[in-house]
């Protein structure tokens, strides 16, 4: 552990107000990318251990609202949110998608969240209980939602890659004390509040109609403080865009070697093969966006209106045509590489 690092986890309650007349979770600072998601990934451990302490389950949008509000707040200027008034609840589409880049050179992922649940503590496993949710489609046969946020995905254009973030507690005697599994960060179990996985690896693991348990999920799903706070520390002069593709690339890529092994047991047969599973994309020099993404990049810059707090448009905008069910857009811009 570096003398920075010690730092930052120390300055973790500094993050709350600690004004006695106040409670609130607003920063009290402006914090780094690399500070904020080190800092948001504990937060949300917290607030789900305490939440299941006291009987007040704390649900995934709830905790989406929280991370991104805090983290607009928190880092202004490089980070951007745009909230949408949803037509319909997102159990087939996206809560939110991320846009990491500049305009001129971005990735786009498109996130479907989910925690864990604690509910049931007499079954051996927490557990991820609807990763598998379906609906019926046209015909009548059912749509599995973690297929349609695939397929979605791979349908917008620009196309997009999409991804899980599991908000997470545990009690470490039952599962065991896990470390983020990062080198770049804190070995802290807590920051695995907030993780980040690609859903076509998640797809494939093994599951049963209770779910998907958290132990298969945690092998391949890592802190965000990691897959794009320590990434981005540590990229120097390579475009944002462009380490976040390399990190999750190779994350797909020890997978897809863990599956010719035969080391990921029960994988689902039926799933996309060793080799099959799609890469992450770089969108650059593109001429045209949609419209709520052209917004977005137009409003990343401080002084630019409503920048100051990070909200760059009111929650009664309509959410995308090619997703009524889209939450929220986040741009963290690429502090190196201008636009």
């Amino acid at each position: 552990m570096t003398p920075a690092q010690g730092a930052s986890h120390a300055a973790f309650t500094s993050y709350f107000s600690t004004e006695p007349r106040i409670l609130c979770a607003a920063p009290a600072a402006r914090l780094g990318l690399a500070d904020a998601l080190r800092q948001l990934a504990a937060s949300a451990w917290a607030e789900i251990a305490v939440g299941d302490q006291v009987d007040v389950r704390v649900g995934e949008e709830s905790l989406t609202d929280y991370l991104l509000m805090r983290l607009a707040a928190a880092v202004p200027g490089r980070v951007a949110v745009q909230k949408y008034r949803r037509h319909e609840e997102a159990q087939h589409g996206a809560d939110y998608e991320f846009l990491l880049g500049s305009r001129r050179r971005f990735v786009r992922l498109r996130i479907q969240a989910k925690r864990v649940d604690l509910s049931v503590r007499a079954v051996p496993e927490y557990r991820y209980r609807e990763l598998w949710k379906s609906r019926n489609n046209a015909t009548g046969h059912p749509t599995y939602q973690i297929d349609a946020l695939i397929q979605a995905a791979r349908a917008v254009r620009p196309v997009a890659f999409p991804v899980y973030a599991f908000y997470n507690a545990w009690n470490v005697r039952r599962i065991g004390a896990a470390d983020s599994r990062c080198r770049r960060v804190l070995p802290l179990v807590d920051l695995l509040g907030w993780t980040l996985a690609p859903a076509e690896v998640i797809r494939v693991l093994p599951h049963t109609a209770g779910g998907t348990e958290l132990r298969a999920v945690n092998q391949w799903a890592h802190s965000i403080a990691c897959e794009i706070g320590a990434v981005d520390e540590a990229r120097g002069a390579t475009p944002l865009a462009d380490a976040v593709q390399e990190r999750i690339n190779s994350v797909l890529g020890a997978f897809e070697a863990a599956m010719r092994r035969g080391v990921v047991p029960g994988a689902d047969a039926g799933a996309d093969r060793p080799g099959d599973l799609r890469r992450v994309a770089v969108h650059e020099g593109l001429d045209e966006l949609p419209p709520h993404l052209e917004r977005l990049f137009a409003a990343d810059r401080p002084g630019d209106r409503g920048s100051a707090d990070g909200i760059v448009e009111s929650e009664l905008a309509g959410p995308p045509e090619d997703d009524p069910a889209l939450g929220y857009s986040v741009l963290i811009r690429d502090d190196r590489l201008g636009g």
